[in-house]
């Protein structure tokens, strides 16, 4: 805001009113920030030993930018008792808060990887130029995973042995659940 102070009496300063919302709290009674919601759908074929994650799109992410936009992009990692085993990425969708990704992930388990020690890790980013990049937030899905939407996706996965299972909208955390 830019407020001029020359030949501004002070003695008399204005009064501005703003109505404030109030926030939505969660749990714990703590106030949840709004970091959007992240599209995705997964699959596990037993035979083939192979996950499939398909990131769909992002909706409401938050403003990042000077110019009232983000620049989004998401890392999927897969993860075997907490650590990193394979990753990829999708492309980077510019000056967009609701971004469509539509970008689909194999990853193949060895035979030794058991699916309750799995869980999977999408992280959404704003790049800021070509070495900078910003976190927005994360969504976990997997069976020991605190989200509930993710533990139920989870399930359903291996209840339904198919390529893609249905894809459901999970809120964008600011830490990464375990």
């Amino acid at each position: 805001v830019w407020f001029p102070l020359k030949g501004t009496d002070l003695s008399d300063i204005p009064t501005f009113w703003k109505n404030i919302k109030p926030g939505k709290l969660n749990k714990a009674g703590k106030e949840d920030l709004v970091l959007g919601e992240l599209q995705v759908a997964i699959g596990y074929q037993r035979a083939q030993r192979q996950l499939t994650v398909l990131v769909r799109h992002c909706r409401n992410l938050p403003k990042v930018d000077d110019m009232g936009s983000a620049d989004p992009f998401v890392k999927v990692s897969v993860l075997f008792n907490g650590q990193v085993i394979a990753k990829k990425q999708t492309e980077t969708k510019s000056r967009t808060l609701n971004p469509i990704f539509n970008k689909s992930f194999s990853f193949k388990m060895m035979e030794s990887v058991a699916l309750e020690n799995i869980s999977i890790v999408c992280k959404v980013l704003h790049r800021d130029s070509r070495v900078h990049r910003s976190t927005i937030g994360y969504v976990t899905i997997g069976e020991q995973t605190v989200s509930e939407s993710g533990r139920q996706q989870w399930k359903e996965m291996l209840r339904n042995e198919r390529a893609i299972e249905n894809s459901v909208w999970h809120r964008i955390q600011s830490k990464k659940a375990a």
